[in-house]
This record gives C-alpha cells, sequence and structure tokens, in this order.
C-alpha cells in the first residue's frame, strides 16, 4: 500500500494571499505570496518548488508587488505570473530563464492567464475589461509588438469570467498524413515526449500479433491523441479563441485575428465560464446561480441547449471539468456534487467510512494520473483530504469477455467513482492542487503550504535486519532474530533504503546517509554526502552508486574507490541492484552487467544482452537474481509510465535462455518461442486461476534457496471506456476489494516456471519484503509506530506467513537447517506432481506437527495411501479408524478422505469432498455436524429434498435444546411437526402457547387449545376456540355437558357432522328421548343403533325404514324381529333385501 509523504515547504517568511498552481504533466509546484520578513520588509514573490519541497533557487521571482495569478503552460514548463502594477513575468524552468512582457494592465488587477496548448499565444485579461493576447516562442520569450506591448488589445467595459478555446478541431486525415513527418521532426529537435512515440510507432510495426503487441498498440493509440500537444502541423489549425464574460449577462468571443463579437446573453451576470474540449461546450453560471450550457460551433458562435437552476445551499465553488461532461463542484457541504451533462444526471460523491469528515472546502481534479481515468481530490475544514478515483464504466477484469450488447447508457455514473480512505492532516485545508501525473498534491494550511506525495514505502530486508519506512524521515528498523524493534530519525527526505547485517544506508536523489547498528541495537552515523542517483546500493563497507556512464564503488563518506566505466556499446545505467556478493546493471540499450564484489574489486563476471525482451520500450523496472547468481529475473516498465509490464523474465545460466512468464494469461515459455504453454504441474493449474489477470508489482528471491521466489502481483483493471489497461493501485481500492496476492513459484532451467501457490495479501499489509523459507514476510501499516525519539523501542511493522506447504509446521523451534531443506525439497517436488520423490526427501524427518501437515497435503493430492503412513507415523489411532469405518461403509474413495479431513480438521475440504462424490446425505450430516444448519438445508433443498424436512426437524431440536423456542417453532413448521412439538415444547409457558396458537390459525391447534381450556373448566372459550377450528364434535359435547340439547340438535342439523350428530344421538339415548336419537343416529349413518334403539322402544314404524337403509344383517336381523311378531310381508322382505331367499321363500309357503 501505499502512504502519503509530506513535505514542509520553507517560504523563508510568514506568507499571506498565497496562491497555488501545480502543473498537469511535471511535478512542480508555483507558490505565490506576500508577507515580511523577519526585518519588517515586505516580500512579494513566486517561488518553485519540486515534488520533494525543495526549492528552486533560479525559479524564485521576486517583486516590489504581489502577484494576483499564476498558471503554467499545460505541456512545456513555462509558468506566467502577472503582478499588481500590470506586468506579466514568462519563467522557464527548463532553461531558468526569466521574461518580462513589460506593463500593459495597470488599471485593473488581472483576473486571468491563459496559455495556447503549442505555447504560440499568452492570453491575460484585468477586472476592467482589457484582454491581451502576447505572442510566445517555444522559449517563452515574448514577442513584444508596437510600444512594447501585446500584439492582440481587445477592450471590454468589465469583465468577470473568461474560457479559452485552445484550438479548432483539425481534420482526422491532415493529422495522419502530416502525423509521422511532424513527429520526427520535434524528435530531431529534442523533444523527448516525441522520441519515444515515434520510436513506439517504429518498435510496435513490427511486432507479432501478441498480447504484448496488442498492449504495446493499445499504448501507441492513447499517446496519438496526445499528438496535438506533441506535434503540431502548423499554427494555422490552432486559431485561438477566448469567451469572456461580463456583469451585464453578455458573453463575447475574442480571437488571435483581433476580432470579437456578443455570442449570448444571459439574464444576470456571469460568475463562471467553462470550455470542455472534449465535448466542445461551453458551460456558464451566472450570479443568480443559473447553469446555463452552449454548443459551441467552428466559427466561435454559441447554441443554447440547457439551462438550469442549481439548487444549492450555498453559492457554488471550485466548479471544475472532471471526465468529459462531467462537472464538479462544492457548496459548503460534506460531499462533493456532480453533474453528468451528458446524461442529465446529478449525484453526490460522498467519503468513505461515513460522512464526519466535515465541510469540503476546495476541490481540484488530476485528469492525467496513471492507472486511472482521473482522481479527484477535495478539502476539508476539518483538515481531512478526500479522494475519488474514477476507472471507467464499465468495469471487467482484462481477459474476460464483455457483453458487446450492452447499451452504455444504461450505466450508472455514479459507481464509476470508488471513494479512497481519507487522509487527516490535521489542520483546515484552504487550498488544493494537483502536481503532475501522479498523487503528488500540495495544499495551503494556517501554518504555510505541505506537498503530499505518493509513494510505496521503501522497504530492504536482508540477513536478520529488516527496515521499513514509515515517514519521510523516519524508518523502523527490526531485528528477527533478536526480535528487537528500533527507530531511526534522520535529516534527510528518504526515498530508498538498503541494508545489510551492520549499517543501513537512506538515500534520496541528492544525498545519502549510512548509519552503523552497533552491538545493542543502536544507530550510529558513520557517514553522509551528495548524489545524483535513483538506486544505491550497499556491500561491506563500499556505498555502490549509479552514474552516467558507469558505476561508482565509494566508502561511507564519499571516497571514491574504483569507477567501473560501461561503456558506449552498454549505454547508460538504468537499474541497479545490489545482490550480495553481486552488483546487476541493467542499462538503457537493454543490456544486464553482473559485477562479483567479493573480492577486493569488483570484477566483471558476465553481460547479458536482452535488449530483444524490450517489448514496451520503457526500459528496465527491477532486476533480481537468486544467492548463486544463476538466475537472473527482470521486469520492464510500459512506455512514458512507472508501472511494469505484465511479464515476468528469467534468464538461465545453464541453458543462457530466457524464460518468461505472462501474467495475464498464466502462459510461460521460451521467449521467441512460437507457441507459450501453461505451467507444467498439476498444482500450477489449481492456483492459476487465482493467479491470472495479474501484474507483478515486486519479486524477490528466496535468500538461501535458488530456485524459490515470489512476486506481488496486482489485478489488473480493463476500462473499456478508455480502452486502455492499468494496474489497481492498493491504496485505490476499499479495504474490502483489495485484490494483490502473493504468488509463489520454483524455478528451474529444466521445468521452468512451477506455480505453487497464489495467496491473497491483507489489507493490513502495505506490501511483500521478502522472501526466506518457509516464511514470506511482509510490511504492515505504520498505524501504531512509537513516537519515541532515535534508539528507542518502537512497534514491529514486520508480518511473516508460512509457505503453504510449511503451515502449521513449528520450523523454528523443531527443524534445524538439515529439515529445512528436505521440506523445500519435498515441496518442489510436490510442486511438480512427483509426490512418491516429495516423500522420499523427507522419510527421516521427526516432528508431530511436520507429518500432520503432510497428511493434510495428502488429502488435498487424494493420497490417502501415503497419508496412512504420515498418520502412523505421528500415531493417530482415531483418524486411522475412522478411515477404516469409511471404508467399511462406504465404496467411494471421496468419503474416505472426507473422514480423514475431518479428524485433521479440514472441514472445508471435507464438505467439497463429500459434495464432488454425490454424497449429499454425508454432506447434510457434516453441515448439521457443524452447527451450519442453514447450509444443510441449501443443500438438501438443491440435491435431496427428501430429507428437507428432516433437516428442520433437526435444526428445531437443537434450537429448543438452546432456548431458542422462537427459530424452533419456524423450523418445526417447516418439517410439519408443530401441532404436536410446539405444544409440546410450550406447555410450560400457556401465555407464550395461546399466543403462538392464535397468532398460527391453525384449526388442530386451536382444537388443542380448546380442550386445555376444557381441561380448566373454561367452557365458553373453550367453545370460542371450537367455533374458530369448525370442531363441531366438541362444540357439539359441550353443549350436551350444558344440557343446551335444542342448540346441539341445531348445529348437528345445520353441519351434518356424523360424529357430532353420533354423540348427540348417544346423549339423547341417554336422557330417554329416543326419537331424538334415533334421528341423529340416522344422520351419523348409525343404523345400528338405530335399529337396536327402535326395537327396545317398539318403535316398529321406524324399523323397516332404517332396515333399508342399513347392512344386510340388520336386514335379516329386523326380518327375524318381524317374524317373530307376526308380520310377515314386512320379514318377507327384509330377508329378501337381505340375502336370506330361502328362508324368504320359507316363510312365504308358510303363510
Amino acid at each position: 500500500m501505499s502512504v502519503y509523504y509530506d513535505y514542509p515547504l520553507d517560504l523563508t517568511y510568514r506568507a499571506e494571499h498565497v496562491i497555488l498552481a501545480g502543473h498537469e504533466r511535471y511535478a512542480l509546484l508555483a507558490v505565490a505570496s506576500e508577507g515580511k520578513s523577519r526585518d519588517g520588509e515586505a516580500l512579494c514573490t513566486v517561488q518553485v518548488f519540486t515534488e520533494e519541497g525543495e526549492r528552486i533557487a533560479r525559479g524564485c521571482l521576486q517583486r516590489s508587488t504581489a502577484a494576483v495569478c499564476i498558471k503554467w503552460h499545460p505541456v512545456q514548463r513555462l509558468l506566467a505570473a502577472a503582478w499588481k502594477g500590470g506586468s506579466i513575468t514568462i519563467y522557464n524552468n527548463e532553461t531558468d530563464a526569466v521574461f518580462e512582457t513589460g506593463l500593459f494592465h495597470t488599471s485593473g488587477v488581472v483576473i486571468f492567464l491563459f496559455w495556447n496548448m503549442v505555447a504560440s499565444h499568452l492570453v491575460s485579461g484585468d477586472e476592467f475589461g482589457e484582454v491581451a493576447i502576447w505572442n510566445i516562442d517555444q522559449e517563452g520569450r515574448p514577442a513584444l509588438g508596437e510600444g512594447e506591448g501585446p500584439q492582440v488589445v481587445h477592450y471590454f467595459d468589465k469583465l468577470t469570467a473568461a474560457a479559452l478555446r485552445p484550438m479548432a478541431d483539425i481534420p482526422s486525415s491532415k493529422v495522419e498524413k502530416d502525423f509521422a513527418a511532424n513527429l520526427a521532426r520535434r524528435a530531431i529537435s529534442g523533444d523527448e515526449a516525441a522520441l519515444d512515440l515515434f520510436l513506439m510507432q517504429q518498435r510496435v510495426s513490427a511486432f507479432p500479433v501478441t498480447s504484448t503487441a496488442l498492449t504495446a498498440k493499445a499504448e501507441l493509440q492513447r499517446l496519438q491523441l496526445e499528438a496535438k500537444s506533441i506535434v503540431p502541423s502548423g499554427r494555422s489549425h490552432f486559431p485561438l479563441m477566448v469567451y469572456v464574460g461580463t456583469p451585464d449577462g453578455g458573453i463575447y468571443y475574442v480571437t488571435v485575428d483581433n476580432n470579437s463579437k456578443r455570442v449570448a446573453e444571459l439574464d444576470s451576470g456571469v460568475h463562471t465560464l467553462l470550455f470542455s474540449e472534449q465535448t466542445s461546450m461551453l458551460l456558464a453560471l451566472t450570479e443568480r446561480q443559473d447553469l446555463c450550457r452552449f454548443a459551441v460551433n467552428a466559427d466561435g458562435s454559441l447554441e443554447q441547449v440547457l439551462s438550469l437552476k442549481l439548487a444549492c445551499p450555498r453559492f457554488p465553488a471550485g466548479l471544475r471539468w472532471t471526465m468529459p461532461g462531467v462537472l464538479a463542484f462544492t457548496s459548503h457541504e460534506k460531499s462533493v456534487r456532480m453533474w453528468d451533462l451528458n446524461n442529465d444526471e446529478g449525484y453526490m460523491l460522498t467519503p468513505a467510512k461515513g460522512t464526519g469528515r466535515g465541510i469540503v472546502k476546495c476541490l481540484a481534479f488530476n485528469g492525467h494520473h496513471a492507472n486511472t481515468r482521473g482522481v479527484i481530490v477535495a478539502g476539508s475544514d476539518q483538515g481531512y483530504m478526500l479522494q475519488w478515483w474514477h476507472s471507467g464504466i464499465p468495469k471487467r477484469t482484462a481477459g474476460t469477455d464483455a457483453s458487446a450488447d450492452a447499451p452504455e447508457d444504461e450505466t450508472d455514473s455514479s459507481q464509476a467513482w470508488e471513494a479512497l480512505d481519507p487522509t487527516h492532516l490535521e489542520t483546515p485545508i484552504n487550498q488544493i492542487v494537483c502536481m503532475g501525473t501522479r498523487q503528488i498534491f500540495a495544499y495551503e494550511h494556517k501554518d504555510g503550504v505541505t506537498v503530499l506525495k505518493q509513494g510505496n514505502m521503501s522497504s530492504c530486508y536482508a540477513g536478520q535486519i529488516c527496515a521499513v519506512q514509515v515517514g519521510s524521515s523516519r524508518v523502523i528498523v527490526e531485528n528477527l532474530q533478536k526480535n528487537e524493534v528500533r527507530e531511526l530519525r534522520t535529516d534527510i527526505h528518504i526515498t530508498g533504503i538498503h541494508v545489510t547485517d551492520e549499517n543501513i544506508l537512506l538515500y534520496n536523489q541528492s544525498r545519502l546517509a549510512v548509519y552503523g547498528i552497533t552491538a545493542d541495537g543502536s544507530f550510529r552515523a558513520v557517514g553522509s554526502f551528495s548524489v545524483h542517483g535513483f538506486m544505491l546500493g550497499l556491500f561491506r563497507q563500499n556505498c555502490i552508486l549509479p552514474e552516467n556512464k558507469g558505476i561508482r564503488v565509494s566508502s561511507f563518506t564519499g571516497t571514491v574507490k574504483q569507477n567501473i566505466l560501461l561503456g558506449e556499446e552498454l549505454g547508460c545505467c538504468d537499474v541497479l541492484t545490489v545482490s550480495d556478493p553481486y552488483i546487476l546493471v541493467g542499462t538503457n540499450a537493454g543490456m544486464i552487467v553482473v559485477y562479483d564484489l567479493s573480492r577486493r574489486e569488483a570484477r566483471h563476471v558476465r553481460t547479458i544482452d536482452v535488449s530483444d525482451q524490450a517489448y514496451i520500450g520503457g526500459g528496465f523496472y527491477s532486476i533480481q537474481c537468486n544467492t548463486a547468481c544463476t538466475s537472473i529475473s527482470f521486469q520492464f516498465k510500459r512506455l512514458r509510465s512507472d508501472v511494469p509490464d505484465c511479464h515476468l523474465f528469467i534468464w538461465d545460466s545453464e541453458s543462457e535462455d530466457v524464460h518468461v512468464m505472462d501474467f495475464m494469461s498464466m502462459t510461460t515459455g521460451l521467449h521467441g518461442a512460437d507457441e507459450m504453454s501453461p505451467p507444467l504441474s498439476n498444482a500450477a493449474q489449481e492456483v492459476k486461476s487465482l493467479a491470472r489477470n495479474r501484474c507483478p508489482l515486486a519479486h524477490f528471491w528466496d535468500k538461501k534457496e535458488p530456485k524459490l521466489l515470489v512476486c506481488e502481483c496486482a489485478r489488473v483493471v480493463y476500462s473499456p471506456t478508455s480502452g486502455s489497461e492499468g494496474v489497481s493501485p492498493r491504496s485505490a481500492a476499499p479495504d474490502s476489494q483489495v485484490d494483490t496476492a502473493a504468488v509463489v513459484m520454483y524455478f528451474t532451467g529444466e521445468h521452468g516456471f512451477l506455480l505453487q501457490d497464489c495467496m491473497s495479501i491483507e489489507a493490513s499489509f502495505t506490501g511483500l519484503l521478502g522472501l526466506c523459507a518457509p516464511y514470506i514476510y511482509f510490511t504492515k501499516k505504520p498505524s501504531a509506530v512509537n513516537d519515541a525519539d532515535t534508539g528507542t523501542t518502537g512497534q514491529s511493522v514486520i508480518a511473516k506467513l508460512p509457505l503453504r506447504d510449511f503451515a502449521d509446521m513449528d520450523v523454528d523451534a523443531e527443524a534445524n537447517e538439515e529439515t529445512r531443506r528436505a521440506l523445500i525439497d519435498f515441496s518442489f517436488h510436490y510442486t511438480l506432481g512427483n509426490l512418491d520423490e516429495a516423500f522420499s526427501k523427507i522419510r527421516k524427518i521427526q516432528g508431530k506437527d511436520i507429518w500432520t501437515n503432510l497428511a493434510k497435503m495428502c488429502v488435498t493430492r487424494h493420497r490417502l495411501d501415503v497419508a496412512t503412513i504420515c498418520l502412523g507415523n505421528i500415531g493417530n489411532c482415531s483418524a486411522l479408524r475412522a478411515v477404516r469405518l469409511a471404508r467399511e461403509r462406504h465404496p467411494e474413495p471421496e468419503v474416505h478422505l472426507a473422514a480423514l479431513a475431518m479428524e485433521l480438521g479440514m472441514n472445508a475440504e471435507a464438505a467439497e469432498l463429500y459434495r464432488s462424490c454425490g454424497r449429499y446425505d454425508l454432506l447434510m450430516n457434516y453441515h448439521r455436524a457443524m452447527d451450519d444448519f442453514q447450509e444443510a438445508a441449501s443443500v438438501a433443498a438443491q440435491f435431496d429434498p427428501l430429507h428437507q424436512r428432516n433437516n428442520d426437524y433437526r435444526r428445531a431440536k437443537e434450537c429448543e435444546m438452546q432456548g431458542n423456542f422462537e427459530t424452533a417453532c419456524e423450523y418445526f413448521e417447516r418439517a410439519d411437526t408443530h401441532r404436536s412439538d410446539v405444544p409440546r415444547m410450550l406447555v410450560a409457558d400457556p401465555v407464550a402457547l395461546e399466543k403462538y396458537i392464535t397468532k398460527a390459525h391453525d384449526e388442530k391447534l386451536y382444537s388443542y387449545w380448546g380442550s386445555y381450556l376444557e381441561s380448566l373448566n373454561e367452557m365458553d372459550t373453550a367453545l370460542q376456540f371450537y367455533e374458530e377450528c369448525d370442531d363441531y364434535v366438541n362444540q357439539v359435547r359441550i353443549l350436551c355437558f350444558a344440557e343446551n340439547y335444542e342448540k346441539a340438535a341445531q348445529m348437528a342439523r345445520s353441519c351434518g357432522d356424523k360424529a357430532a350428530c353420533y354423540h348427540l344421538a348417544r346423549q339423547f339415548e341417554t336422557v330417554d328421548m329416543p326419537a331424538e336419537a334415533i334421528e341423529f343416529y340416522s344422520k351419523a349413518l348409525a343404523y345400528s343403533s338405530a335399529i337396536r334403539l327402535a326395537k327396545e322402544s317398539a318403535m316398529d314404524g321406524d324399523l323397516l325404514a332404517l332396515a333399508l337403509r342399513s347392512s344386510r344383517d340388520d336386514q335379516v336381523d329386523v326380518g327375524e324381529y318381524f317374524e317373530g311378531i307376526g308380520v310377515h310381508d314386512k320379514a318377507i322382505m327384509l330377508y329378501q333385501k337381505g340375502g336370506a331367499v330361502s328362508r324368504a321363500l320359507e316363510l312365504s309357503f308358510r303363510t
């Protein structure tokens, strides 16, 4: 993660009325201020500072009157400063030349300065309506007209606002025709940007169609968009036009041809004018907060297309364009207002991690920021610097397919901006500006002006000493062996660190300081001198410094011990790395030169020509080598960028071949081969998906193992809107979305790249520090570092994580060097996929933790046979028994491995094994055992619905045991056992049970609760619940108990319920009401009971009808009854109906 380093500016006096101006492309800051010296003398200056807060001596302009307006040229390093007296000064930062225009704006204060893009003109205007256009040559020298004045002058009554239209549109055919010629012409004249672009074009045209070539061509297309500012084809194509606004609402245009015209009329005075070159749009804000949008025609005329009222609590301030057609401004709120004029959409940008960051007072926009399409930075009255970065919409990872049919208009513009973590600067921010294309800002506060520079924390790891930069002049030094942490403060702004076991080298681009480490861990200064380098090294008692055409070996005090000349054929030093005892030098000619420092003088070892590897042409990014210097790894930068390319190259000394890994596609091979292939081992395929689409930011070889290295890789974000790729910086993503990983791999000349692991880097880590198996070392955020003086103990900023094959092994306590060596050999062969050879390396190792970890590896590689050997070495009988039982009960090998995984605590692996073999019943049992009933329910619903209710019932019983009755009720309902289980569970709490039953609206539960109330002799309430659930039997029963037979009879007749009718008939029979009893026996279809009662009550008239509706047995029985009392005709009929035909005939003949 990048951090901000503060560089307070030394203005030499207490400044007032400060004006800041940052260059768009270069890290330069101009500060205009006025104040008083210690002697009381008035001072009015314009000073120029670098990105590290250092004043450029010749860039200090001093006058007797204050500067009222300053403006940098958008491309060249030219600064224009307007003074109160009416003069304008032009400062050329390249040549340190200063030019004056002479007095002109003597009647009023200059309110605006504009540069034409190609520095052909400078426009100035004052408040009393004088607009001047000055001709400026490439050196910044004004070509004065008659009377030492400007070439063109326009006069108006008064001016309140202005906007520059820098150039008209150039026909694309003209640009394509003159592009190559103009590019070469400017390159020959010394324009470095044009030279880079020219070389880029030549290199891309010769590329085969590869992913790297496509990246280069995309870069070329991006640079060609800037060709208007780099390679003008003639000033005739760049007509200058300035729009000015007046207090009466008029808008005029002014041209270099001395023409002016009123082109628009507004209802109130013009407050602000903004011109968008990308969209040919002019925006006007009036004093009444009316925002008017105009389309700009080729002849300069305006057509109003939009007019709206800004509903803001206060008058908008800080209006500025961000993306094309997107406006940003503040209005005394805790957020930044955005207005997308392309979609007529407004939205707010709020700070990350809450909104309590104060009122936004100022803002700036960096449209040239590397890796993004733009960054908005704002300052608040509580001292917070807020940032939002724009990466394009829609975003997708490079290498994935985007929907070609998705319309761009459906995207949400607000989702393109991502808020970064606020930076607390502790003092209210009055102004803030951007400097250059990187994350460099300058802000004004009550105590002066401070430059904030974002950069990766410098760090170094060598032997047992680690040094990590935590501030612009502070370093935390940690001795890993003694577990000591101390802080070192220095008087220089640190940009680089290099350490040995005895010394620490701190340096920047102008000075270095060397500190010795004493026996008690304290520090002592041993040397300091001026340098002009960017990458320095330390070896024993020597400082290694790169020079223009060679390398210098000096003592700690600057005494030259040896000068090493590279020679013209090798080029100049581009990158320098000191890796004990070797010096690796990468030159701008594409050469790698290796020197051996183990002797008294540096000895040349070899020179490697890798010039054909330089795909992008941006030079070397980094060079590293292994401990024996048999493998040299290197990366290149992208053209005109500090961002590394997505390829890692390794030169092998045995074969003298260069191997390359493309981290975008995760393919490897020899450079120059026709095809690239995936990594060789099966283990590499498992981490391939995690490691692809990344860019290596840093890489380190193991301190002892020559074939092991690690790369810190960041996700590459592709923006189809801008058509470019960029590395997603760790500082530019929320903590939950950080996607930086450490990719561990082996490399040998025989097998090439072997991916071993890809582990995510935690959000609390700031970067990779080094590798020394079995641990990878990271740097942590320095938020809690002690602020004590030099030499005192602080808090550690180092974290270490074990390699995957060393996880859960207490290597420091139990393993000696022989054990560590055996484990590395095991890891190498294991990564290669040769398990038999891997385990042969560790047969003699003793240690329970080691064998346990090896058994876990066997689970991931499905080697149960080897796992049993590991279990035998650690004496884990329970695990062996679990495997044996699984083999006896289940035929699937995955189930056997899952049983072992459960015993070893590999729960996730066990679940995946159950899932892979389709044993979802065992998977549900596993989730239930892990108390993950929700996941078990998900598995049952998707794969095994037969056991869904069983799973819900188990979950309900678990909740019941835990006393969570509400959840238990829910799962009993899912299992459809709530009608019996819920009353059983809540029987001890009648109030809760009644509440649940009332809410449930279930008939069976109502019936249950009615019975419960009936047992409490609450008959009326019980009757109500019986009525709610239509329980007619219990209703009739209660009415009979209350001897309300009439209402019971009515209910039985109306409902027709057989059980209710039967119960009522029994009650009528009990109270000697046979007629009513026979009626309800009949309704209940209990004809046998009705016949019985009719015979007992001598109700012969009803017997025949009852018998005809009853069964044959009853018909025969009633027939016998009629035969006994002499009613033969009815008896014969019933005998015949009942199937007793013989008896019917016999009785007929007899009678």
